[in-house]
Parts: C-alpha cells; sequence; structure tokens
C-alpha cells in the first residue's frame, strides 16, 4: 500500500515537474553519468551517507530533471520525509509516519545509500540504451528512473525500474533489474 501511494505521489510529483518545465526553467539533467554523480553529491550533502531510503525516483523531460525521495536519518523515529530536488533547491513534500509489524525493526523496510549505487544505476541505463538501439534501431532518452523498497521487506524482490522513451515522445520501453543489475524482465 505505501509503495502505491508513493508512486501516485511520485507521479503527481512528475506531471508538476512536467507543467513547471514548460517554462524552460529546469536544465539539470540527473540521468546522464556526471548529472547522476552531481545529483549524488546532493543527496548525501542533504542527508548524509548513512540515510534510510523506501523510495527515490528520478523524472526527465526535455526541460531537465526532478528527484524524489523518501528518506530517515533516524529510522527507529518511524518519521520519514518526502522530498523533491529541482533546480538547485530541495522541497519537503509531505511527512510520513511508518506502521510496521510487531516485532519488525523499521530498518527492515528500507535501504542505505549503499544499496543506492549510482554507478550501477549509470550502467544500467547504458544498458538499456544500448538494447534498444540494437533491438529497434531506435535512440531513446531516460524519462523515468525508480526504487522503492518492498512493502514485506523481502528485498530481494526490489528492482531498479527504467523507463525510456523516444526524445520527442512515442513507445515507451520500460526495463527492470534485480539489485545485481541483471535484468529481471523488459516491456516494449
Amino acid at each position: 500500500m505505501k509503495n502505491n501511494v508513493n508512486f501516485v505521489l511520485f507521479a503527481f510529483m512528475v506531471s508538476i515537474f512536467s507543467s513547471c518545465t514548460q517554462l524552460g526553467l529546469v536544465k539539470e539533467d540527473f540521468t546522464t553519468k556526471e548529472g547522476l554523480k552531481e545529483f549524488e553529491e546532493e543527496l548525501i550533502s542533504k542527508f548524509g551517507k548513512d540515510a534510510y531510503f523506501t523510495d527515490f525516483g528520478i523524472s526527465h523531460s526535455q526541460h531537465g530533471s526532478v528527484a524524489n525521495v523518501t528518506v530517515t536519518s533516524d529510522p527507529s523515529s518511524l518519521k520519514m520525509g518526502s522530498w523533491i530536488y529541482h533546480k538547485g533547491l530541495w522541497e519537503q513534500t509531505s511527512d510520513i509516519t511508518l506502521e510496521i509489524p510487531d516485532g519488525a525493526k523499521a530498518e527492515d523496510f528500507m535501504y542505505t545509500h549503499k544499496e543506492l549505487d549510482f554507478d550501477q544505476i549509470n550502467e544500467l541505463v547504458e544498458k538499456s540504451k544500448t538494447k534498444v538501439k540494437e533491438e529497434k534501431d531506435m535512440d531513446v532518452v531516460v524519462y523515468t528512473i525508480y526504487l522503492s523498497a518492498p512493502d514485506d521487506a523481502d528485498f530481494s524482490r526490489m528492482r531498479y525500474s527504467l523507463d525510456l522513451r523516444p526524445e520527442n515522445g512515442g513507445t515507451s520501453f520500460s526495463f527492470y533489474y534485480n539489485m545485481d543489475g541483471s535484468l529481471h524482465s523488459f516491456d516494449y
């Protein structure tokens, strides 16, 4: 349920971002190797290297990128914040209180910066673009990158989700990768 709410919030933020970027104000690109590195530095600067996450997403359009994270520095507090980053600024969009089963620890439902491997994300982006180019002879750009902790704490089911599209719109190419970087599935 939490993942569904967070995905709806992420989709809402994507639509707001898409509307706002029509003004041409946002030019960041977090989907390139350099952009991912820059955003990783911003993320660590804001929340520290020991932060815990339940959701991470990047959306990108021809006007730039926006990132959304659900994060806490104190999992035992059961309090998290949902934040967006765009145009060089962080903005908190909501406070979240977690409900976990008796006997469980909040950390069991979260991941850390270690699992959020930006070098691997970059490799997966390049691997996905290459696959589309080889199979469909199309150049594509990243539309979204998403990673969410599973509601049941079964991290063997956690996947990187990438959505790629031609720059001018059209067919969506969805890729799902296991945390070790192996391809789980893809859909054209």
